[in-house]
């Protein structure tokens, strides 16, 4: 390092400052962020979601610094003028550099091009993690929200076969002559209908619920296709048939 320019010495002390700032705080979010992934792992909850979201953020924010630091030093590489032009010294003393010698600080360049691209990339993979993250816990959210929904319509289900057959009990309450208050099994028999209509209700419920939750590319319940059999197997069926009536067609 003693031989070279000051210019050169300069530059270097520059671009060790900008790399070991950026690899300090790429440190820094990378103990926090793998922390808060391996907490969501085993809990989910509001607070930490909170820290995913302001973590993306200063990771999105950090990415940027990064590519920025990469693209300029990137920029300088690819200016042949540029680089010739960085030799200070040798312009004060009156020496003229031709374009495409630089090779002194073009591998000096290059050498820090390399770290801040490793940085970009590291950072990049911590922002594909969280983002990776943040689906899984999207689906997770998903599925928590359509199990409590399918909770509600269960009860849902519940309450109009209970109102049935509670509708069905009231008009034997109303004080009418129905011919069979002195019956001794009235009591059995309407109890018996009451149940059993509010059983086959909530059955019919139940079975529709069940029928909607298995909805395919098929419509419902896999109507038209025959069970065991898969979506390529029908639609190689159905093009061998087509092809069959093309060559009897035209034969």
């Amino acid at each position: 390092m003693g031989g070279l320019p000051y210019e050169m010495r300069a530059l270097e002390a520059i671009l060790i400052s900008v790399m070991g700032a950026l690899e300090a705080e790429l440190k820094i979010l990378q103990e926090n962020v793998g922390r808060l992934l391996e907490e969501l792992e085993e809990n989910i909850d509001r607070d930490k979601l909170r820290f995913l979201l302001i973590y993306s953020k200063k990771l999105s924010t950090f990415e940027q610094k990064a590519q920025l630091i990469c693209g300029a030093i990137e920029e300088v590489l690819e200016a042949d003028e540029d680089l010739a032009g960085m030799y200070l010294t040798e312009k004060l003393q009156g020496m003229e550099r031709p374009a495409e010698e630089h090779s002194e600080i073009e591998l000096l360049l290059e050498s820090y091009y390399k770290m801040a691209d490793e940085i970009v990339q590291v950072s990049g993979n911590l922002v594909a993690n969280i983002k990776n993250t943040e689906d899984i816990v999207n689906l997770i959210l998903d599925a928590n929200r359509n199990s409590l929904m399918l909770l509600d319509l269960k009860f849902s289900i519940g309450t109009l076969s209970t109102g049935c057959g509670a509708a069905l009990a009231a008009l034997y309450g109303m004080n009418l002559k129905n011919f069979i208050e002195e019956s001794d099994l009235a009591f059995f028999g309407v109890s018996g209908l009451v149940v059993a209509l509010s059983a086959v209700i909530f059955g019919y419920g139940l079975h529709r619920l069940r029928r909607t939750q298995r909805l395919t590319m098929w419509g419902e319940g896999n109507v038209g296709v025959a069970p065991g059999r898969k979506w390529r197997s029908v639609s190689e069926s159905r093009g061998t048939s087509t092809t069959d009536d093309r060559s009897g067609r035209y034969g």
